[in-house]
């Protein structure tokens, strides 16, 4: 199964200029494997890594690196 891209945070780095040579360095991971998370082919960002691109361009995770309809089950469910 094919998972889509990270097209919101794509959005906003274009918004606020910011490269993914740059956002890769505050990882510590190279351009490539920031650009293979990015997409999510073959990788996908740790909860860590997450935490410091949130705190990095000042964004609420949830809006960015969750899935609307996991959220919502979880609402229901509790």
């Amino acid at each position: 199964m094919k998972r889509k891209p990270h097209m919101k945070l794509r959005t906003l780095m274009i918004e606020k200029d910011v490269k993914q040579k740059e956002l890769a360095g505050v990882l510590g991971i190279t351009q490539s494997l920031f650009s293979q998370k990015l997409n999510k082919n073959k990788s996908s960002f740790t909860l860590e890594e997450a935490t410091v691109i949130c705190d990095y361009l000042n964004i609420n995770m949830h809006d960015y690196f969750f899935d609307e309809n996991v959220l919502k089950m979880r609402r229901k469910s509790g």
